[in-house]
């Protein structure tokens, strides 16, 4: 019971956190780009729009994982 629960859990946290960034980057959710946000924002720390690309490989890895964890 818990096993299934924490498997079940994973998935749907991981579609959330990807249709949430989805609606965000679109700009659908707030009716701002996260880009626009970003443009806006300019500061010393502020990383150029580039560096933003490591989260599709993020994503790709938590994907991996939560497949992984289906098959234990």
């Amino acid at each position: 019971m818990k096993k299934d629960f924490l498997k079940y859990g994973n998935l749907i946290g991981l579609v959330a956190v990807i249709v949430l960034n989805v609606l965000a980057a679109t700009g659908i959710l707030g009716g701002v780009t996260t880009k626009e946000v970003s443009d806006m924002n300019k500061s010393l720390l502020t990383p150029e729009s580039y560096a933003f690309s490591i989260w599709s490989v993020i994503y790709i890895l938590l994907a991996i994982l939560v497949y992984l964890y289906y098959l234990i």
